[in-house]
């Protein structure tokens, strides 16, 4: 997410990209295949981008899931935080 600052406060949300990341079987980040999907997200964000047929890793949260995401982005509702123990 991109948020406009004023004053160092958050006042509106300017753009937003979602996207997933694979596991491999024992729970642990395949990289190659993250960095791949960062990539071509990257790439289809870009203007001149010919990558758009490209859907590697894209994902779209419902509109009420990105309605909290921006609330809590804006500081208007709290996030409980997630916690992975090793």
């Amino acid at each position: 997410m991109i948020i406009e600052l004023r004053n160092r406060q958050p006042v509106r949300v300017i753009r937003r990209t979602f996207g997933t990341m694979a596991f491999d079987h024992g729970g642990i980040l395949d990289s190659v295949t993250y960095a791949k999907d960062a990539f071509d997200q990257v790439r289809r964000a870009l203007p001149l981008s010919s990558s758009a047929e490209s859907q590697s890793g894209a994902w779209a949260p419902s509109k009420t899931l990105t309605d909290r995401l921006d609330r809590v982005a804006l500081g208007l509702e709290r996030c409980p935080r997630l916690r992975v123990d090793p």
